[in-house]
């Protein structure tokens, strides 16, 4: 990621500019190294559903989906 790339994403915010990268694109290549990273941590290949992205049949693996946060510190959305 450059400083034009974070710009862009900043002026899409703020000024409602075009994205010069597509967000899907980001959040494919963002889930696959979440995904590899916890395939690496559970040392085997992992079988993924494909329309959520989610582990199939691991639930030691899916226990990394997600975590727990400090009251006051929850993502809002």
């Amino acid at each position: 990621m450059d400083v034009d790339h974070v710009a862009n994403f900043f002026n899409a915010i703020r000024k409602d500019e075009s994205l010069k990268a597509d967000i899907n694109d980001a959040s494919v290549s963002t889930m696959l190294c979440h995904l590899g990273n916890m395939a690496q941590d559970a040392g085997h290949t992992l079988k993924i559903d494909t329309t959520t992205g989610k582990v199939l049949n691991d639930d030691a693996v899916m226990k990394n989906w997600k975590r727990e946060y400090e009251q006051g510190w929850e993502p809002k959305l």
